[in-house]
């Protein structure tokens, strides 16, 4: 992965972000929400998702930002290939897990040869996943994922979003 330098602004505006995130947040679902509502913002997402990936049952529930944007059937999919996606495989279980993009793992073209875009991404209208995985143990894994159609993620905000990469400012 290259190194970015994540400027003294990138670096306020996530923890602007972190801070509304957590202001007056008084459960779960208020945090899947406030987290929809302010990290986009940081990073601008066609459609953005808190996943609850069950790793024991291959089950993932959603809350988007676009309520019925996904469809249970979608979902069942998305199921079906729950295993061999790459972000799953990724961090699921890693509780060192970093975000990462499909593409940091696949070719965008690899990807798309996969059955998991043809069946699922490809009927969703998009092209480019970003994860932020947010808690991971051995049954779950819970992650903020940005979607887009057209253009990919960058390096930075893809650090925007990781605070592994989030200690590198200039």
């Amino acid at each position: 992965m290259s190194a970015v330098h994540l400027s003294r602004a990138d670096l306020h505006a996530a923890l602007d972000a972190l801070g509304a995130i957590g202001e007056g947040c008084t459960g779960p679902g208020d945090f899947a929400q406030r987290g929809l509502q302010c990290l986009t913002k940081l990073v601008s997402s066609e459609l953005t998702t808190l996943s609850v990936c069950d790793l024991e049952s291959g089950h993932r529930s959603v809350v988007s930002d676009q309520p019925g944007a996904i469809s249970r059937r979608e979902i069942e999919v998305f199921d079906h290939y729950f295993h061999e996606h790459p972000l799953v495989r990724e961090h699921g279980r890693n509780r060192a897990a970093v975000t990462r993009r499909i593409t940091d793992l696949l070719s965008e073209r690899e990807f798309q040869r996969t059955p998991l875009y043809g069946d699922y991404y490809h009927a969703i209208r998009v092209d480019h996943v970003m994860a932020v995985p947010i808690h991971v143990d051995e049954r779950l894994l819970v992650s903020f994922v940005f979607n887009r159609s057209r253009r990919g993620f960058s390096d930075r905000e893809r650090d925007c979003l990781d605070d592994d990469h989030a200690g590198r400012s200039r």
